[in-house]
């Protein structure tokens, strides 16, 4: 088994850099890992869309990424649960929040794991977005958002006067494919680099 080799790691010190400003091994990872285009994303956009496709791709993380969105699915079904009582809220409240805590302690074991196996240095943890907690989140919907952005639009998202919140939404969501679940307002909206 051949060893995973990040791309984050390989472009510390490149996120600011245009694609064809990267040495040429680096413009084909590039090309073949980013949905989204190089050069429509910002350097802070550029490096969680690369942690992202780290993480979906070491097969290290592989477990620990089920075990989330399976806990994400349960957090989800236990939200969409009918509770006849304050004794049920409790109980799902309960269920609720021990799967967070959960999502947590993995989610934080998983980072510090993986930035060790990937040498990325102490400095790079600071800039990634974070959750309230302070620790850093996984938001695969956001980098989706981003790939689907990229390929709506050749250029800058129009702006809100040309097109409405309401739409951008509705025109990012009719690209997922059937089945997949829509992306939030508050994600798309996050991608496109609007405030809510």
């Amino acid at each position: 088994m051949s060893e995973f080799l990040a791309l984050t790691s390989a472009l510390i010190g490149h996120f600011e850099r245009d694609q064809a400003e990267l040495p040429a091994a680096l413009q084909k990872r590039v090309t073949e890992m980013f949905l989204v285009a190089w050069d429509r994303l910002s350097p802070g956009q550029r490096r969680e869309v690369a942690l992202q496709s780290d993480f979906e791709n070491d097969p290290a993380c592989q477990p620990d990424m089920q075990r989330m969105f399976e806990l994400y699915a349960e957090i989800q079904e236990a939200k969409d649960a009918k509770c006849n009582g304050v004794g049920d809220l409790d109980i799902r409240d309960r269920r609720i929040t021990e799967r967070e805590l959960e999502i947590a302690n993995i989610d934080a074991r998983l980072v510090r794991e993986a930035f060790a196996r990937w040498n990325l240095p102490p400095e790079f943890v600071g800039p990634v977005p974070t959750s309230p907690t302070g620790r850093r989140r996984i938001q695969p919907q956001r980098a989706r958002a981003l790939s689907i952005l990229s390929q709506l639009f050749t250029g800058n998202i129009p702006s809100q006067p040309d097109l409405p919140n309401k739409e951008l939404v509705f025109r990012v969501n009719q690209q997922l494919r059937q089945g997949e679940t829509p992306l939030s307002k508050d994600t798309i909206l996050r991608a496109a680099g609007r405030s809510n």
